[in-house]
């Protein structure tokens, strides 16, 4: 059981380390070019519609930062599993 407590706080660290580093950012730039794409054609666009752009953008990055809960739930899960069978037992 501890290897298991032990491989879920290992699967979340790496997916923390995974998504810091290559995850979010690369999903974070395929969300702005395809946002580029919604874009009216021209050099300048309406006030507005830039501002539409951008609260768009924003929302779509609230979302994926939330997916941070995944990774840190299974690291609790984990150290949870951890430290119930590092506890010492009656009669042991």
């Amino acid at each position: 059981m501890r290897w298991v407590g032990l491989g879920l706080v290992v699967l979340g660290f790496g997916w923390v380390l995974q998504d810091c580093f290559v995850g979010f950012v690369g999903w974070q730039h395929l969300t702005w070019v395809s946002g580029l794409g919604n874009l009216p054609a021209g050099e300048s666009i309406p006030r507005e519609e830039a501002g539409d752009a951008m609260r768009a953008l924003a929302l779509e990055l609230k979302d994926r930062h939330r997916m941070v809960l995944l990774p840190a739930a299974l690291m609790l899960i984990g150290s949870g599993i951890l430290w119930w069978k590092s506890k010492p037992r009656p009669g042991e």
